[in-house]
């Protein structure tokens, strides 16, 4: 309205408009404050998705960095595994030229052992031999001594029975 309008009405319009405007004021004033209520709203939910597209990265790189730390720790697992196996396989080579060693060695040892028993049989066999021809000597001239001071066992070992017995047989065939 303009100032000559304003100026014909009565204090009591002035008043009633005053008012009136005074209530449309408060009435807007109520739906600027909702409405910036709401505006702050979708600014936390913008500011919120933002967040969450950020934890949504933050979280991708967490992911990402378990997984390559897993990754690094299945192929340490693995190099050791394959260190641990070549260990393995290089203490059964060793132990099985150990084994085949132990083995020439007590095959010698064997050998040397069967060597000096045979030695040491052979040496028994030996003396026993020595032994028992010694004692047979012994016997001999005990019993040449004996024959010797008995003539009439002289005269009985000196009969040949050999010759004797084969002229028995003589006779035996010629009566056949």
């Amino acid at each position: 309205m303009a100032d000559k309008e304003l100026k014909r009405l009565s204090r009591s319009e002035l008043l009633e408009m005053l008012i009136s405007q005074s209530e449309e004021n408060e009435l807007l004033r109520g739906q600027v404050k909702d409405l910036q209520n709401s505006l702050n709203e979708r600014r936390i939910y913008i500011e919120q998705a933002g967040s969450i597209a950020e934890a949504s990265l933050l979280i991708n790189k967490v992911f990402e960095s378990a997984e390559a730390a897993a990754q690094d720790y299945i192929n340490n697992i693995k190099h050791l595994s394959d260190k641990q196996g070549d260990i393995l396989k290089r203490n059964e080579e060793e132990n099985q030229y150990l084994c085949q060693q132990m083995i020439e060695e007590t095959k010698e040892k064997c050998k040397i052992i069967e060597n000096d028993a045979l030695k040491e049989a052979e040496r028994i066999k030996s003396d026993a031999q020595q032994e028992a021809s010694e004692y047979w000597n012994s016997i001999y001239l005990k019993l040449n001594s004996y024959v010797s001071n008995n003539s009439e066992l002289k005269h009985l070992l000196s009969f040949d029975f050999l010759n004797a017995k084969i002229g028995n047989n003589k006779n035996d065939t010629a009566d056949v």
